[in-house]
């Protein structure tokens, strides 16, 4: 999702423009880029190219603005929600995938409690979930009010099951389409449903 910001006249888009035009490339999937990526003039121009799945891993890591800013995000939730609004507009039923960490340091109930509704909210066709660990060498690792494991795996238990609840839905929209998956090893497409 960084891709061009070093680069005087190059950006994501452009990029992303270049691979489309290569034939043997079948499919072109965004993964892992920030909400701020995704202006309303980006999406446009990706609908356009029918290389781009419609599948999208927007980063997103807590659905309360408090944490967001704790953990040094340069996005807001309100970001994030209009990112996905456009994505919306712009395509039938695009999956929505992303990460969460439950149990950040200093993560309140409240705050946890923000970050699930807004999981609800966007309803995700997946989130990977994960309960918060320190890792050496990071700020969070340093920061007080750290959470207690058992916390976090419930909290991270909870959003684990909102998660698969909302796949399913996801996937029942899906139900009776032929969706394929390519397998660059084997250099096929697999029939998927």
């Amino acid at each position: 999702g960084s891709y061009g910001r070093d680069l005087k006249d190059k950006t994501l888009l452009d990029a992303i423009k270049a691979v489309n035009e290569v034939p043997d490339i079948k499919r072109i999937r965004l993964g892992s880029v920030e909400p701020r990526v995704l202006t309303p003039e980006f999406i446009e121009e990706i609908s356009k190219m029918p290389k781009v799945c419609d599948h999208f891993h927007i980063s997103l890591q807590s659905g309360c603005n408090r944490t967001l800013k704790a953990m040094n995000r340069k996005y807001t939730t309100e970001e994030y929600k209009e990112a996905v609004e456009n994505l919306r507009k712009a395509y039938k039923n695009p999956a929505i995938t992303t990460d969460i960490i439950a149990g950040f340091p200093g993560e309140t109930e409240e705050d946890f409690n923000d970050s699930y509704e807004f999981m609800k909210e966007i309803s995700f066709s997946e989130a990977h979930i994960f309960p918060y660990s320190s890792r050496k060498g990071t700020k969070a690792a340093d920061f007080p009010n750290q959470l207690e494991k058992k916390v976090k795996n419930e909290r991270a238990k909870k959003m684990i099951e909102l998660s698969n609840s909302e796949a399913m839905e996801f996937l029942k929209y899906e139900k009776g389409k032929e969706i394929y998956s390519y397998t660059a090893s084997e250099g096929n497409i697999d029939n998927v449903f």
